[in-house]
């Protein structure tokens, strides 16, 4: 928030080119790039509608895993690597799929 604030006080004083109260940003012109700063939110993205309660979460998401840590060691280590296994399967059986159709494509070709 201190950024845009800042960034958008030395546009205006650069550009000049105020906006109106009534919208929700303010635009200037950095040489050739329009610049578009929203006044409500920095995380004002079109497909995150809940910032707020993500920013909420990750105190208590990480205050969980270190309570999980604290309680075994070996069992949240386990876990956490049951999940990067989880995320990595599908790409490594699509790579290794792909890998032997171009070796069989290739042996009934040549």
């Amino acid at each position: 928030m201190i950024w845009q604030d800042i960034v958008q006080n030395l546009a205006h004083l650069v550009y000049g080119r105020p906006t109106s109260a009534k919208r929700k940003y303010s635009e200037f012109t950095l040489g050739v790039w329009r610049v578009v700063l929203a006044h409500g939110s920095f995380f004002n993205l079109p497909g995150i509608k809940y910032h707020q309660d993500i920013m909420n979460i990750i105190p208590l998401l990480r205050r969980a895993c270190g309570d999980l840590y604290a309680i075994s060691p070996p069992m949240f280590l386990f876990m956490v690597l049951a999940h990067f296994w989880y995320a990595v399967e599908g790409t490594l059986s699509l790579y290794f799929s792909s890998q032997l159709l171009f070796h069989v494509s290739h042996i009934v070709l040549v």
